[in-house]
Parts: C-alpha cells; structure tokens; sequence
C-alpha cells in the first residue's frame, strides 16, 4: 500500500505516453526496457520520499507500520498548505537513508474521517506519530522551516535527517540554496497546480554554463523565496541521484543548461527562455509572467499591490465628487470581480475594495491616515520580511489612489443625481 501512489502515477505517465501521442510527442523514442529501468530506478528512490495516504490505508502505512511517522493533514485549498509543500518534499528527502521515519501527507478535507479522528480543524496540522505510542501524537506548533522540522524530529524520537548544509564549505555565512529540487517522480505534485508557475534548469554536472548558471540560479531562487504559492524556482540535475530520464526525453532536453517556464501548472506546454541568463533579465522575466512585482535585491517594486488594469477605472472614480463615486461604485466593482477570475490578485483586490469603500463613505482620510501610519511603520525596521511586504503593497496601491485626487474628489456633489 505504501507504494501505491507512486503506482497509480507511473501507470497514469505510461498512459499519456502510449495513448495520448501527440501530447509527449518525443517520449515514444524511450524504448520499453528502458521504459522500465526508469521505473525501478524511481520506484528505488521513491519509497522515502513524500508517502500520501487516505482513509483506506492511513491505519497501515501510519500506525501499523512500527515506523515514526511525522503527518502533514492538508487541504487543496490551502494556501498554507502550498507554500510548505516544497519544505515538506525537502524534508522527505532528508530522511530518505532513515527507515525508520516517514515523512507523510493526507488531504483531511476529503479523507474527513481522519480528520474527525485526529481533531483536525485547521489547515495545515503536522502531528508525529511516534512508534511506541501511535496513539498520543504530538502535535508540531513551531515553525515552518526545513530546520525547524530537522530539530523537532531529532529532539522528539532521535533520529537526525540530513542537515542542510551551507553552500562554501565550513564556516561559511551563506543560507542554503533555496531552488527546488524536481526529477520524474516529483515534478507533477510540485508543479502542477492552475495557481502557480514555475520556471526550471536542467543541469548537469562537468558543464561550464551550469557551473555559471548556479549562482544566478540561487539568487533567484532568494529573491521569490517569499512567492512559493505563484512561482517555484527549480532544478532538474540530470546527473544526480533522483531518475530524470523521462523528463529530459519530454521535454528533448538535449543541451544544458536549458530552462523552461511552466505557466500555471501547465506541463504540457512550457515555454523555453532563451533571454539573458543575468539575474535581472531572470527577474525581469519572471515577474512579466507571473504578475509578481520583485526587484533584484528581493524587494518590491513601485507597482507591487497595484492593479495597472483598473487604472483607468480608479483614476475616473477617485477624480470624481461623492455623489458622482456612489453612482460608479457598482461598475468599479463588477470589474474587480471580473479580474478576480484569475484568481491572481485575491490580495489586491481586498485591499482596493476597502479603500473605494472608504471613498464612498467619506473623504481621503483614511488614505492620508493609512499612508502616515504604514509610512511610520517601514522605517520602525522592526519588520519581518513578509510584513515588509505587506505594507509596501498597501502603500504602493494608496499612493496610487492619491496621485488621482483632485480638487472635485471633495466636492459632495448633487444628491439628485443618484
């Protein structure tokens, strides 16, 4: 049972290949025992990585098993629960050499009799279940980080993952390569989701323009480290341990390194880059297909938070006496909820409907009194990155609302207009 999704997705891989034709239109060169060879290399390799579970065998890989299992009860529409699954891929392979912990996944929201079993109300809830008593888990409160999760293991059953180890030997003050890591067996779990994109390298080893590439590929990986739910900065090493073989014949993969951008899940249609490998054509580019707003330096740019397609709209709003920003307030909305469709700016367009309501109910002074008091906020440096971010975006999308006052915004207008 514990190997049964691998299973099910190899037999769905073998599937496409041989009746769908022209959707993997290089991979029927792959002769058959070749075919087969990668599926005991992945099937080898596989078995310690992310084991997913239902209701149907969560006794017998979980709490039969004799083995600490430490278990991740998610949701699809978690949006938490998206942003850790690369930290949780990575942990899974940490411990890939450890028979004796297994790293777990089970969707709670529609496996709910789990969920009901284990109390899970909230999502994502990591509980490790220890193998000397399955039945009293420990619930994990810390945080979300790879090291975090090491530590909480090693000081709750003793067993040490591997560490992740700093790029430039002992020593060295450098962060661990924040890339995420794909081969065959993985990339469609990390990859394939209608909200987030991703943008892939494969590499391999004893090549000069890899070599060059890496770095640039780790600063990019820092700079949206922040946006895992829009964009995963990836790798696919040809020359490691994982089986890669399938992917680079999908995708003929025949030079390195070669990278593709995948646009919102969409495997079957990636698109090759072939601009500057300097990380601010990278950024550049990244940011033009994912509506991201990042900078270089990892920070956000003038237009983070704003929403350039409405502008048009907001600026004929905002230039507007009251009474005139009543009668359009139906229209200004109805077009947020047209851009909401795409599901790529939730965020924005909260906060642009809290600040046109402000407008309708009264005057500027929420917008002058949030820019002073945000304003305030930046320069206190006691933030942490996400809020950095947070606030910045308010202010960016405030500012904008600002810039289209004029001297008709305080004006009340005729009331018999209405």
């Amino acid at each position: 049972m514990k190997f049964l999704s691998f299973y099910l997705l190899f037999t769905m891989l073998l599937t496409t290949v041989f009746a769908a034709g022209g959707v993997l239109k290089n991979t029927n060169r792959i002769p058959r025992d070749q075919l087969e060879q990668i599926k005991r290399n992945a099937n080898s390799l596989i078995k310690n990585y992310v084991i997913t579970v239902d209701e149907n065998n969560f006794e017998e890989v979980v709490l039969k098993s004799g083995k600490n299992s430490f278990v991740k009860f998610y949701a699809d529409w978690c949006s938490h629960c998206k942003k850790m699954a690369p930290t949780w891929e990575s942990l899974a392979l940490g411990f890939k050499n450890k028979e004796e912990m297994q790293i777990v996944e089970i969707n709670a929201d529609k496996n709910k009799k789990i969920g009901k079993m284990f109390g899970i109300t909230g999502y994502p809830t990591l509980k490790l279940f220890k193998a000397d008593d399955v039945n009293h888990p420990l619930e994990y409160n810390g945080g979300r980080d790879y090291m975090s999760f090491i530590n909480f293991i090693k000081a709750t059953t003793g067993i040490e993952g591997r560490t992740a180890k700093p790029p430039g030997g002992k020593g060295s003050k450098k962060s661990a390569s924040k890339v995420v890591q794909l081969h065959d067996g993985s990339i469609e779990r990390m990859v394939e989701h209608k909200e987030r994109s991703a943008i892939i390298a494969f590499t391999k080893e004893k090549c000069i323009h890899c070599e060059k590439l890496k770095d640039t590929w780790n600063k990019l990986a820092d700079v949206y480290h922040r946006d895992l739910e829009r964009v995963l900065i990836s790798q696919v090493n040809t020359s490691g341990d994982e089986p890669t073989d399938w992917l680079k014949n999908r995708y003929e993969v025949t030079s390195f390194p070669t990278i593709l951008f995948v646009t919102d899940g969409n495997l079957d249609e990636p698109e090759v880059y072939e601009g500057d490998r300097s990380l601010t054509d990278l950024v550049r580019f990244v940011n033009e297909k994912t509506f991201l707003h990042r900078s270089a330096d990892g920070g956000l740019d003038s237009l983070a938070g704003t929403l350039p397609q409405m502008n048009g709209k907001i600026k004929a709003f905002v230039g507007s006496n009251r009474v005139t920003r009543i009668a359009m307030v139906k229209e200004v909305v109805n077009e947020l909820r047209i851009l909401d469709k795409e599901k790529k700016f939730t965020e924005e367009i909260k906060y642009y409907a809290k600040v046109i309501n402000s407008l309708v109910s009264g005057g500027f002074e929420f917008i002058d009194g949030e820019i002073s008091r945000l304003g305030n906020m930046m320069k206190s440096g006691a933030l942490n990155d996400d809020s950095r971010d947070s606030i910045r975006m308010r202010l960016n999308a405030l500012k904008l609302f600002k810039s289209f006052e004029t001297p008709e915004s305080h004006e009340v207008g005729n009331r018999d207009e209405l």
